[in-house]
Protein backbone atom coordinates (compact mmCIF):
# COMPACT_ATOMS: atom_id res chain seq x y z
CA UNK A 1 0.00 0.00 0.00
CA UNK A 2 1.30 3.44 -0.93
CA UNK A 3 -0.29 6.75 0.13
CA UNK A 4 0.44 9.97 -1.74
CA UNK A 5 -0.89 13.50 -1.87
CA UNK A 6 -3.34 13.90 -4.76
CA UNK A 7 -2.07 15.80 -7.79
CA UNK A 8 -4.00 16.98 -10.81
CA UNK A 9 -3.05 13.86 -12.77
CA UNK A 10 -4.72 11.73 -10.06
CA UNK A 11 -8.17 13.30 -10.46
CA UNK A 12 -9.50 10.75 -13.00
CA UNK A 13 -8.72 7.94 -10.53
CA UNK A 14 -9.86 9.89 -7.47
CA UNK A 15 -13.29 10.84 -8.83
CA UNK A 16 -14.81 7.32 -8.86
CA UNK A 17 -13.71 6.79 -5.26
CA UNK A 18 -15.21 10.09 -4.11
CA UNK A 19 -18.38 9.37 -6.13
CA UNK A 20 -18.75 5.96 -4.43
CA UNK A 21 -18.32 7.66 -1.03
CA UNK A 22 -21.06 10.18 -1.86
CA UNK A 23 -23.33 7.45 -3.22
CA UNK A 24 -22.92 5.44 -0.02
CA UNK A 25 -24.12 8.45 2.01
CA UNK A 26 -26.83 9.21 -0.57
CA UNK A 27 -25.28 12.62 -1.28
CA UNK A 28 -25.70 13.96 -4.79
CA UNK A 29 -23.05 16.52 -5.72
CA UNK A 30 -22.26 16.41 -9.42
CA UNK A 31 -18.97 15.10 -10.72
CA UNK A 32 -18.11 18.66 -11.74
CA UNK A 33 -18.69 19.86 -8.16
CA UNK A 34 -16.53 17.08 -6.76
CA UNK A 35 -13.75 17.93 -9.21
CA UNK A 36 -14.09 21.63 -8.31
CA UNK A 37 -13.60 20.70 -4.65
CA UNK A 38 -10.46 18.72 -5.47
CA UNK A 39 -9.11 21.52 -7.66
CA UNK A 40 -9.73 24.09 -4.90
CA UNK A 41 -7.66 21.95 -2.53
CA UNK A 42 -4.93 21.60 -5.15
CA UNK A 43 -4.88 25.35 -5.74
CA UNK A 44 -4.35 26.28 -2.08
CA UNK A 45 -3.39 23.28 0.06
CA UNK A 46 -1.90 25.36 2.87
CA UNK A 47 -5.17 27.19 3.51
CA UNK A 48 -7.82 24.74 2.30
CA UNK A 49 -6.62 21.18 2.85
CA UNK A 50 -5.33 18.15 0.99
CA UNK A 51 -6.52 14.88 -0.42
CA UNK A 52 -4.58 11.65 -0.11
CA UNK A 53 -4.79 8.67 -2.42
CA UNK A 54 -4.08 5.08 -1.40
CA UNK A 55 -2.78 2.69 -4.05
CA UNK A 56 -2.42 -1.06 -3.79
CA UNK A 57 0.73 -2.94 -4.77
CA UNK A 58 -0.31 -2.89 -8.44
CA UNK A 59 -0.70 0.91 -8.41
CA UNK A 60 -4.51 0.85 -8.53
CA UNK A 61 -6.25 3.64 -6.57
CA UNK A 62 -8.21 1.93 -3.77
CA UNK A 63 -8.97 4.64 -1.21
CA UNK A 64 -8.80 8.33 -0.40
CA UNK A 65 -8.91 10.76 2.50
CA UNK A 66 -9.72 14.44 2.48
CA UNK A 67 -8.31 16.70 5.18
CA UNK A 68 -9.79 20.17 5.57
CA UNK A 69 -7.94 22.72 7.67
CA UNK A 70 -9.82 24.47 10.42
CA UNK A 71 -8.64 26.78 13.15
CA UNK A 72 -8.21 25.20 16.56
CA UNK A 73 -8.19 27.65 19.44
CA UNK A 74 -6.16 25.58 21.91
CA UNK A 75 -3.34 25.12 19.42
CA UNK A 76 -3.73 28.59 17.89
CA UNK A 77 -3.17 26.92 14.54
CA UNK A 78 -4.89 25.16 11.73
CA UNK A 79 -5.59 21.47 12.21
CA UNK A 80 -6.91 18.77 9.90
Amino acid sequence: MRITVVGSTDLPELLPLVRAYCDFYQATPSDQELLALSRALLADPEREGVQLLARDDTGRAVGFATLYWSWQTLAAARMG
